[in-house]
């Protein structure tokens, strides 16, 4: 199967990780097992289909408010203009990423040795 992202919205659909010169039976039981062995990675769908992500640059200042106050419990001025606003949270998304992937790379690290 191609890796292209309508097939990641499968409920089962795993990355097979194993050795590609093993025979078709290894394979498969591979595969019945969802990859669950050392090594092997499983790809999960935590976005649901019925749920757009959300969009800044078409969020009314309404929306941007509750979408601040629920992802980063920070409450925005209304009084700004709608583009600052966006700015705003923008900077709370990469603000939030940023400390996402800090606390995943000290996790990497700590898993090494």
């Amino acid at each position: 199967m191609p890796n292209v992202p309508r097939i990641r919205n499968k409920p089962n659909y795993v990355i097979y990780s194993g050795d590609p010169r093993d025979n078709l039976e290894t394979r498969m039981l591979w595969l019945q097992s969802m990859g669950r062995r050392p090594g092997a990675r499983r790809v999960v769908n935590t976005v649901l289909d019925s749920e757009d992500p959300f969009d800044i640059g078409r969020a009314t200042k309404e929306q941007l408010r509750d979408f601040a106050m629920q992802e980063y419990v920070v409450e925005l001025n209304m009084a700004k203009d709608i583009k600052e606003l966006r700015r705003e949270v923008s900077a709370l998304a990469k603000q939030h990423q940023a400390m996402v992937d800090n606390s995943a790379a000290k996790v990497a690290t700590t898993n090494l040795g």
